[in-house]
């Protein structure tokens, strides 16, 4: 039963190889050889070259910007690093509540308190439910969590 299976599943392949041997049945003639298989499998070597150039062909530009793109990142040495801030809103007297930094090795959050004491084992309880390691830093104000978030970046 499993190789009926396997003869339906290749048929599309062999039919393919024959219409190789027919597509290059010009070039494989020029051999004039005895044995008529051989110029057949020839055809079919050449087709199966021809599509490998084509594939090669194609994997060279994304290839050629992926080279680029390390080399890129060779010379300045910088990993992308993900940056969010929120805010009290959007006017001028609003305060800066929370900035984040995420990276491969893991986040560093600001939290701005305004004066109010952080929930206890702040920093406990956020690594306590997730995957990757936060640091938090708790500031009173906004002018300290600037000043820290500067001493960091």
């Amino acid at each position: 039963m499993g190789s009926c299976r396997r003869r339906r599943r290749d048929q599309p392949r062999f039919d393919r190889l024959f219409e190789y041997a027919r597509e290059h049945a010009d070039a494989s003639g020029l051999l004039n050889h005895q044995n008529p298989l051989l110029p057949a499998l020839l055809s079919i070597d050449l087709e199966q070259e021809a599509r490998l150039d084509d594939h090669e062909e194609r994997l060279e530009e994304p290839e050629r910007g992926l080279e680029q793109r390390e080399a890129s990142h060779k010379m300045t040495g910088l990993d992308t690093v993900a940056f969010d801030i929120e805010t009290t809103g959007f006017a001028v007297d609003d305060q800066l509540t929370v900035v984040g930094f995420d990276a491969d090795i893991g986040s560093r959050i600001f939290l701005n308190t305004d004066g109010r004491a952080p929930p206890s084992n702040l920093e406990a309880r956020v690594n306590d439910e997730l995957a990757s390691s936060v640091s938090i830093s708790v500031q009173q104000t906004e002018r300290t969590l600037l000043s820290e978030m500067d001493a960091f970046v």
